[in-house]
């Protein structure tokens, strides 16, 4: 589903050059000094672990664009953000109910991707397919 929803999202992006990544991380809930349970964090949504992923890609897609010279570094900021959006609106984000086991392994090799195959046209945007860990990411039962 995730990898339908990527081609998508790149071919509409076809005017735009690539997208800029953040991960949330969540803490283990260890034993603070002093004997006391440490406050848990905020456990993340599905949703907002969706809108991370569209950030990362985004971010990976259009820093390469950048770097091997398809969009001017100014125009980086504003690509990102629309990607972000077309991701979070195509994916849908607002229908992820969970996120896979290789969610984090997706996120890292998106993050490693090389920038060489970000190196095409905007027409052929579409053709990049992100690491097969990304197929069970996000779930949308």
């Amino acid at each position: 589903m995730l990898r339908v929803a990527l081609v998508g999202l790149l071919m509409a992006i076809g005017g735009l050059g690539a997208c800029a990544g953040k991960t949330i991380e969540s803490g283990d809930g260890e034993v603070a000094s002093g004997g006391k349970p440490s406050k848990p964090p905020p456990q993340t949504s599905p949703i907002t672990q969706c809108k991370s992923l569209a950030s990362t890609w985004c971010g990976q897609a259009f820093g390469c664009y950048v770097k091997v010279g398809r969009l001017a570094e100014s125009a980086k900021k504003t690509n990102v953000d629309q990607c972000v959006k077309l991701f979070v609106e195509h994916a849908p984000c607002a229908e992820v109910t969970s996120v896979g086991a290789d969610y984090g392994v997706c996120i890292s090799q998106i993050k490693a991707m090389a920038c060489s195959k970000w190196d095409v046209p905007t027409e052929k945007f579409g053709t990049i397919v992100e690491p097969t860990s990304c197929e069970t990411a996000l779930a949308f039962d």
